[in-house]
């Protein structure tokens, strides 16, 4: 449902960082501006050189595995919305969008009124239809595992940093209306050790989402998101879903009765072209 090629030149850009008082975690992530030079220490950031000025990146990869025989899907599902026609209502906030991101109900109706209008407008598709879509909350389930493992300007581990995804999903129930979704992702950095700088990157379709049959008939899709962040500007998500299931994969239903090995990279980045 929801995961170029470019002539450039590497360059090394150092970057010089404040002090940032420790225990004050949380008036990071609401600055008007907050910045990867947040921190008394100093990166290299590594940028490409190209059409768009300094390219940065952010790189994601989920390789977890579940044991769900219900399904193929990667994400958890919230109630969904009341549509009749001409609007669609949330009936509680998500979870996940109020505690990972700070978004009541009233800022979630906002941001399902904002898709069901974006939807309309640049996809002629209607939300508000029940006939050929519901819309629901999601979340990436934690055991598929995302991770943010390389992040210009700051030094990522091994294992990567923790990354929480969740929004809005129209799903076509007609078999044909393409789905659409608005969505946010929460990096959970850690550029020193003990000052936490949460990196919000909010997202929408930049065009919809291209389906095909993978390995052993399970589903693979790919598409490309528009970006913002606050810390790295406006980018372009450019991703790959492709779960395969060990075991007996059921196409009509999407059914897995085994083992799901998900497979997911997500390639980011940003410049004064929108990432390009």
């Amino acid at each position: 449902m929801k995961t170029t090629s470019f002539a450039l030149t590497l360059v090394l850009v150092p970057a010089l960082l404040v002090a940032c008082d420790p225990g004050d975690e949380g008036a990071i992530s609401t600055r008007a501006k907050p910045s990867l030079h947040g921190y008394k220490s100093t990166r290299v950031a590594h940028t490409l050189e190209g059409a768009g000025g300094d390219l940065q990146w952010i790189q994601f990869i989920a390789n977890g595995v579940s044991q769900d025989p219900a399904s193929m899907q990667f994400v958890d599902l919230g109630a969904p919305a009341i549509c009749d026609g001409n609007a669609c209502t949330l009936t509680a906030p998500f979870a996940c969008l109020e505690e990972r991101f700070g978004r009541d109900l009233a800022a979630q109706q906002a941001a399902l009124d904002e898709l069901i209008a974006d939807s309309l407008e640049r996809f002629g598709a209607d939300l508000t239809d029940p006939a050929h879509y519901l819309i629901f909350p999601y979340e990436a389930r934690e055991d598929v595992g995302i991770r943010a493992m390389a992040m210009s300007g700051i030094d990522v581990p091994a294992e990567g940093f923790a990354v929480h995804d969740c929004g809005l999903q129209a799903v076509g129930i007609d078999g044909v209306s393409i789905p659409l979704v608005h969505g946010a992702y929460r990096i959970d950095a850690d550029p020193n050790p003990g000052h936490a700088l949460a990196v919000i990157l909010d997202y929408r379709l930049r065009e919809p989402i291209l389906r095909a049959v993978g390995h052993g008939g399970a589903p693979i899709s790919v598409g490309r998101y528009d970006l913002h962040s606050d810390v790295y500007g406006d980018g372009l998500a450019e991703f790959v879903v492709a779960s395969e299931c060990e075991g007996t994969f059921d196409p009509l239903f999407g059914v897995c009765i085994g083992t799901i090995h998900h497979n997911i990279r997500n390639t980011i980045t940003f410049s004064d072209r929108g990432g390009l």
